[in-house]
């Protein structure tokens, strides 16, 4: 047996730096080649296994995905990949409650009361497997070989919104029109130029036009996005129909009600919630104003 002698300064930012790789590309961060994560890809991996392309016992997948996943219940996970109000294309779809993106309490039922199948685009994501289209990798014990990439044909990192933070990196990816995108691909494809994109939420709302913004989100990757919810009048009610993609229903009622009680919305009487809670968007939030 060799025994080596290392300082404490050297060993620590070592070991950091390998469990910091891991945390990154093992668990927080979208690989760019096919837009997911690696618990999104092992979900979709698992199911595409198990044929689930009839709805499902949302807890035989979960139990499924601790194969190639062992960090826990991937269930958290498959609800996001449900969610109306957080896809415009979802890669799971859902029978049950799955709760609702724009919703702060609206929690969703647990994983044996809800069920979930392979959506469309999902089953479209995972073909050619038997074409080598990919590389395959194994699992953490070795018992099963999954898919390092799926072979995606479009830019899925940018057609669905995504955010992880890992040690010292963090990532927020808007979602952008997957048409659009095609379009733009197949148009630089052919001509060389470049479009220049503007997000798309499934949310919905006004984004505020600065093509500067835009310009700067497409070429560098960086950009704030200003968005505004869309309301409707009639007589005395105003209704909310769509609102901002980072904020939920309860923060905006919060508000309403903080701003209503130092005398800046004396006007509105009521705030109301319209939701049902079985709706996977936006319905309604209702103030009645004098």
């Amino acid at each position: 047996m060799t025994t080596t002698n290392k300082k404490l300064e050297k060993i620590i930012p070592s070991y950091m730096m390998e469990y910091s790789a891991y945390i990154l590309l093992d668990r927080a961060l979208p690989d760019i080649r096919d837009g997911l994560k690696p618990v999104h890809r092992r979900i979709l991996y698992s199911m595409y296994l198990q044929k689930a392309f009839k709805f499902t016992k949302s807890a035989n997948v979960a139990g499924q995905v601790m194969k190639l996943h062992p960090h826990g219940s991937s269930y958290g996970s498959m609800v996001g990949m449900v969610q109306k109000d957080r896809h415009t294309n979802p890669m799971l779809e859902g029978k049950g409650n799955f709760g609702q993106y724009t919703s702060r309490d609206l929690m969703p039922a647990a994983d044996r009361y809800s069920e979930v199948k392979l959506s469309d685009i999902a089953i479209d994501m995972m073909q050619n497997f038997d074409k080598d289209v990919v590389d395959f990798i194994d699992n953490y014990d070795g018992t099963i070989k999954m898919p390092e990439v799926l072979p995606v044909k479009f830019p899925s990192i940018l057609a669905y919104s995504n955010s992880g933070i890992g040690v010292g990196f963090s990532s927020s990816i808007p979602s952008f029109n997957l048409k659009e995108l095609n379009e733009a691909i197949v148009k630089y494809i052919e001509t060389g130029e470049k479009t220049i994109l503007v997000p798309d939420f499934a949310t919905g709302g006004f984004i505020v036009k600065e093509d500067n913004v835009f310009y700067q989100l497409n070429e560098e990757g960086r950009g704030t996005v200003k968005i505004r919810g869309k309301a409707k009048i009639a007589k005395n009610e105003i209704h909310i129909t769509e609102i901002p993609y980072s904020t939920t229903r309860e923060a905006i009622i919060e508000k309403i009600v903080e701003l209503n009680k130092i005398g800046k919305l004396k006007e509105v009487t009521d705030v109301k919630d319209l939701n049902r809670r079985e709706i996977g968007c936006l319905k309604t939030l209702l103030l009645l104003i004098t």
